[in-house]
């Protein structure tokens, strides 16, 4: 199992956190939701940006393949994540994976330092390397057989990054949605080069290159990339519903439906009357491709990582139950893995209430399905939910979410400031 050990790395004091599948991170401002989930989003990420190392050296040849070079690599990654580490003389960060295999992370001297493990070091890295310089070395002979030398580079990267994936234990495309997407559309218009553009904001920019290469297939309908997407092949009616009524969620929540054409991003109301998204509300600025992306990845059927920092953005609290649902069906609807932030008791009251519908519905399923769709429950075996101060507290224990008493705590204080007031009237 997936595990990360924190030791003094800004507000995170002593963590131990085991990767579940779905994960809650709940709490006041600057305590380290964000910071936590990028912790996670960073380790999860040394497996493409292995592959990504190695797929570079293939067709440019110039490469340094050495541990060294691929150390840079990491650190780079870190800073834009993270900033400058000045002042944290004792962070300590561990990353878990596989049988066996680990990663650790401290300060040396005012830099970040990198110890690969032997275990990752020869089996993983070393064993790779060489197997790349092996196929190098075959080209020649490759050459000579009349064999295509792209197709021999692809197939072998694709052999590969396979090999990758199963010692990684993982085959997950990574996705993180920070809390400032909501600039997505205006930075789209400016003209920021990419370097500056990846060094002052890393996640959005991420997230703006996932987001592009993808825009090409919003430009006609949902129920025309349905059929589009999914041609001829068979589906099971279970699938389709899933589908509709994830595309129900996006309706309610977004008023409106995404057309991306040669001009740019329209939201459209009707046939004829539409905005541009750089002048939509923020709710749908925030949302709409937040929603999007997720329901091609739904159709995509592969398995993915995906953060998602303050769902609750502008919205009210009956939209917060909608966007709490879309992500439950997401989840529920393919291999995933999910993080989410959030300040939201209504956030946390929606997932409560999917996961108390999974533990009644084992007994009662036609009754809770009449109250809550059985797509939505989330199995609580898959589930934990965190407050963070400097450390982890449960927020889940033996199948019973105190995000109830959580949230009552906020209700019970507006209310006593409420009979206070109410008195003095």
């Amino acid at each position: 199992m997936e595990k990360i050990v924190i030791k003094e790395f800004g507000v995170l004091k002593d963590i131990e956190l085991p990767l579940k599948d779905f994960m809650i991170f709940s709490g006041k401002n600057v305590n380290g939701k964000s910071t936590l989930a990028k912790v996670v989003y960073y380790f999860k990420s040394f497996r493409t940006e292995l592959f990504n190392f190695l797929n570079t050296a293939i067709w440019s040849r110039n490469s340094d393949l050495s541990i060294s070079s691929f150390n840079r690599l990491m650190r780079s990654k870190f800073l834009k994540l993270f900033g400058p580490t000045f002042g944290q003389n004792n962070i300590e960060m561990h990353y878990f994976f596989g049988d066996e295999y680990q990663i650790t992370i401290t300060l040396k001297g005012k830099y970040v330092d990198f110890n690969f493990y032997e275990a990752f070091k020869i089996d993983i890295f070393d064993r790779f390397v060489i197997d790349l310089k092996n196929f190098f070395k075959s080209l020649s002979s490759l050459r000579e057989q009349g064999k295509d030398i792209t197709e021999e580079k692809k197939k072998f990267m694709q052999e590969l990054s396979d090999r990758i994936n199963e010692v990684f234990g993982s085959e997950q495309e990574l996705y993180y949605f920070p809390s400032n997407r909501n600039a997505l559309p205006a930075l789209s218009m400016l003209k920021v080069s990419q370097e500056d553009y990846e060094k002052t904001n890393y996640l959005l920019y991420k997230l703006h290159s996932q987001i592009d290469s993808l825009k090409h297939s919003f430009s006609f309908s949902l129920d025309v990339l349905y059929e589009k997407f999914i041609g001829s092949n068979e589906v099971d009616e279970m699938f389709k519903q899933k589908y509709l009524y994830a595309k129900n969620i996006i309706s309610k929540l977004l008023k409106s439906n995404l057309i991306v054409d040669k001009i740019g991003e329209k939201l459209f109301y009707n046939q004829q009357s539409y905005v541009r998204l750089n002048f939509a509300s923020s709710a749908q600025q925030s949302l709409v491709w937040l929603l999007h992306l997720l329901l091609f990845k739904m159709l995509d059927r592969k398995p993915i990582f995906f953060v998602i920092e303050e769902p609750e953005q502008f919205l009210d609290p009956r939209e917060q139950k909608y966007i709490a649902e879309f992500i439950a069906l997401i989840f529920n609807s393919l291999p995933s893995q999910v993080i989410i932030t959030t300040h939201s008791p209504y956030i946390l009251f929606a997932f409560s209430n999917l996961l108390y519908a999974y533990s009644i519905g084992r007994e009662h399923s036609e009754e809770v399905n009449e109250i809550i769709n059985k797509d939505l429950w989330l199995n609580s075996d898959k589930f934990m939910a965190y407050e963070i101060e400097g450390s982890l507290k449960q927020l889940f224990e033996t199948g019973i979410f105190l995000g109830y008493e959580f949230t009552e705590d906020y209700a019970d204080e507006l209310h006593k400031e409420y009979k206070q007031l109410f008195k003095l009237s």
